[in-house]
């Protein structure tokens, strides 16, 4: 399978470390009139974030037209990658970020695209999905189903309508009102998740096959969630939040959870591959926690090849890999004919090491 194009659209506006822990202080300060409590919780967050080795995240400006500037990108991309519309003959979308339930986004966005002959469908799990997505389209093009598939993801997941924005005109805010400490384990989180979007050409090239290895912890499904108001008619036993929101639509990720499961797992995989990883011009983790890659790669000594996408925009979500790929081959780490090394997780929990001549 051949990378034939790739490409990635950054939201506008950057919120640093500093006006993140000002935003907790805000939207928190409600729950603590006593000022030094309030000052303590801060402190704590400050160094969660440290720990995670955070530094900034991109979030949407106001009166950002960001489908519209993605949609654009999208449409030079596919010009410069010397393809006309007839040529797509699949459309994927892979992000948990979307309008609709049904039909499947793919759908509307080839619709804007002009891509008039495509087939389409959704894939989604979570961070993994550009991933996943990867694995099943270089098996569908093996078998003659496409020649060329548009791979696509909007992550802008900060809706004003979950009062997730930055502009303080809330009561309170999903991403950054902790209410009490409990709420420390799994919402702070929420505020490096950024908003990115990306599209990739993946082409039909049986020569050039990628190196795939998966592992995953179905029971581990409970460690992240982003769930429906109807959640509760899905579940067997209670959410792990369900008391604090009922039968609300919330984000939550256990973040120390989720470092532990991606460490325990991702380790084993990469020390099967010394030799790609070796050969490797690049490695590229997903936007997790640069904290949790750092440590993961010291452990198998390719830290100096590692682009931490998570220190510039945060949490991409299913964006994290394919920001980071778009990213290299714009800064020259990555050139026609070098290996990448890809290190994807998601939330369900699934980890895993792609690798692939560019």
């Amino acid at each position: 399978m051949r990378l034939t194009a790739i490409d990635r659209y950054i939201s506008q506006r950057v919120v640093g470390r500093e006006e993140t822990l000002d935003l907790f202080r805000h939207y928190s300060k409600p729950y603590y009139p006593d000022e030094k409590t309030l000052a303590g919780v801060v402190e704590i967050v400050g160094k969660l974030m440290d720990r995670a080795l955070f530094e900034q995240v991109t979030v949407r400006a106001e009166n950002e037209p960001f489908y519209a500037n993605y949609l654009d990108m999208t449409r030079r991309m596919i010009a410069e990658a010397g393809l006309q519309p007839k040529d797509i003959d699949l459309v994927i979308y892979c992000g948990v970020g979307r309008g609709y339930r049904e039909p499947a986004t793919a759908y509307q966005m080839a619709s804007r695209l002009g891509l008039k002959r495509a087939e389409c469908f959704d894939i989604i799990d979570a961070c993994n999905g550009w991933s996943h997505t990867a694995r099943v389209v270089e098996r569908l093009l093996q078998t003659g189903y496409a020649n060329n598939v548009l791979v696509l993801s909007l992550e802008f997941n900060r809706s004003p309508r979950f009062n997730a924005g930055v502009d303080r005109h809330y009561e309170s805010s999903i991403m950054y009102s902790i209410r009490n400490m409990s709420d420390m384990e799994w919402r702070v989180w929420g505020a490096t998740v950024g908003e990115t979007g990306t599209a990739t050409i993946l082409s039909k090239d049986d020569a050039n096959p990628w190196y795939v290895d998966y592992v995953s912890e179905p029971d581990d499904f409970q460690d992240c969630a982003f769930t429906l108001a109807n959640h509760r008619e899905y579940d067997l036993e209670p959410m792990p939040l369900e008391k604090a929101h009922g039968g609300e639509e919330f984000f939550y990720a256990f973040g120390k959870r989720i470092g532990e499961s991606v460490k325990s797992h991702t380790i084993p995989l990469l020390q099967k591959v010394p030799h790609l990883l070796e050969e490797a011009k690049v490695v590229i983790p997903h936007s997790l926690s640069a904290g949790v890659y750092d440590h993961i790669f010291r452990m198998v000594g390719v830290n100096d090849k590692a682009l931490y996408i998570f220190k510039r925009y945060g949490n991409c979500v299913s964006n994290g890999v394919p920001v980071g790929l778009a990213t290299a081959i714009k800064e020259h780490r990555l050139q026609r004919g070098d290996r990448a090394v890809l290190v994807p997780t998601g939330s369900g929990s699934a980890c895993g090491v792609i690798s692939f001549k560019y």
